[in-house]
């Protein structure tokens, strides 16, 4: 259910990593589960068993899910597929955070028998960024003017010529992009949204939204067999260059104003501005 935001300038709405591996029905030995149980238990205490018959069930599709942990508030999620393993993060506090997290979930595999021979890898960072100077009865959130202030004019299309009859109001896209030094490749879904883009009534326990403009990043990265990282440190080294070109792309994103709103000073890595960029809550 959503509740409303400690502090409505915090951009950050909702990280999700995911580790995709080839179907297998190892994922439901009981060595796995243990080793979720001793690693998971104290921050994610709330276990739902997703299978009907875990002894006897046999994955036929890589997206059926198999074990979900969660947070006792609801803002942290760790889902066990059958041809994958997720973590969703509604309170994330900083790229260090995630990381020991996943380093955690990793080391259960190796630590059940069951190591990793990862297919892709995936981050997501869904940010909203909201305005009261753009909000109020004039509805001009819904003008693409009413951004440039926060956002890259590159991202703020205005439609001076729509159709007979129709009033284009806002404009959404989709830019794709690839890192220059490595294999990286990232997406960015931008737009204006009166509600956010995400559901509240889903796993986590979200904050409300309201008019935004939303900056999906997504990156991803396909391993082939020839480089794939089986141990711990190399995906590691992977998530690091994922989030990397994240952060590239959101600051890209944003303008001057906008950092100026944003205080990178909360961060964890200072020198290493993040994607979250929390307001003072002053």
């Amino acid at each position: 259910m959503a509740r409303r935001a400690t502090h409505p300038q915090s951009t950050l709405r909702l990280v999700a990593l995911e580790i995709r591996f080839p179907l297998t029905s190892r994922i439901l030995t009981r060595g796995l589960w243990d080793a979720l149980e001793e690693a998971l238990a104290k921050d994610l205490p709330n276990v739902e068993v997703l299978v009907e018959d875990a002894d006897s069930t046999i994955p036929s599709d890589p997206d059926d899910a198999i074990l979900r942990r969660v947070s006792r508030d609801s803002r942290r999620a760790v889902t066990l597929y059958a041809g994958a393993v997720t973590i969703e993060l509604s309170d994330y506090a900083g790229y260090e955070k995630l990381r020991v997290l996943a380093e955690v979930i990793l080391n259960a595999f190796w630590q059940s028998g069951n190591a990793l021979q990862p297919t892709r890898m995936g981050l997501r960072y869904i940010n909203e960024v909201k305005s009261s100077s753009v909000h109020g009865p004039e509805d001009k959130w819904q003008k693409p003017q009413a951004w440039e202030p926060y956002i890259n004019g590159q991202l703020l299309t205005q439609i001076d010529d729509p159709p007979e009859s129709l009033c284009a109001y806002a404009t959404r896209g989709s830019i794709y992009m690839h890192a220059l030094d490595g294999k990286e490749q990232l997406s960015v879904d931008y737009g204006i949204l009166s509600n956010g883009l995400l559901d509240p009534d889903g796993v986590l326990t979200l904050d409300e939204s309201g008019p935004c403009f939303v900056m999906d990043i997504d990156a991803y990265l396909h391993i082939l067999e020839a480089e794939m990282p089986t141990d711990t440190q190399g995906l590691l080294y992977k998530l690091k260059r994922l989030h990397n070109v994240i952060v590239a792309a959101y600051q890209w994103s944003i303008t001057d104003r906008t950092r100026e709103i944003f205080s990178a000073s909360q961060t964890d890595e200072p020198n290493d501005r993040e994607p979250l960029l929390p307001a003072s809550n002053g």
